[in-house]
């Protein structure tokens, strides 16, 4: 099962600086993941999914192509 703090951190890697609500969102969900129970872990997946779509709703760039393919455990 893929970790989902990781997945985030792989999402990171490739936003640009410049997208700062984005990375805020993506830093805020990691660090709540730390002090979560793991039956939380569905609710943290859902939220970090709602964040990209309120914030990348149409992919027309090459880095919403390669953040949809990291999300979604495909290779970049």
């Amino acid at each position: 099962m893929r970790k989902l703090t990781d997945v985030i951190d792989d999402m990171m890697a490739v936003i640009p600086s410049d997208e700062t609500s984005l990375l805020a969102a993506l830093y805020s969900t990691k660090t709540s993941l730390i002090v979560a129970a793991p039956e939380m872990e569905s609710f943290w997946w859902k939220k970090c999914g709602d964040d990209l779509v309120d914030t990348i709703p149409e992919l027309n760039e090459d880095w919403h192509y390669a953040i949809a393919r990291i999300f979604n455990g495909q290779d970049v």
